[in-house]
C-alpha cells in the first residue's frame, strides 16, 4: 500500500508496478537482517544495520 501510494505521488511508475516487481522476485530469499522502511528513516534503518552488523562480529560500536 506504501509503495502503491509513492507510484501514484511519483507519476512516472504504473500504480502496480511495485506489486509486480515483488511477484517477480525470488519469494524463498533469506536475509540476514530486516529493516521496516515504512516506520524508519534513511538513517535510522542505516544504524540498526550498522549496529546489527557490529553485534553479528561481536564488536561494539
Amino acid at each position: 500500500m506504501i509503495c502503491r501510494a509513492r507510484n501514484i505521488a511519483r507519476g512516472d511508475r504504473g500504480e502496480t508496478q511495485s506489486e509486480e516487481q515483488s511477484r517477480m522476485m525470488a519469494a524463498d530469499i533469506q536475509y540476514a537482517y530486516r529493516v521496516d522502511t515504512s516506520v524508519h528513516t534513511p538513517e535510522q534503518c542505516a544504524a540498526l544495520i550498522i549496529e546489527a552488523l557490529f553485534q553479528r562480529q561481536g564488536a561494539k560500536l
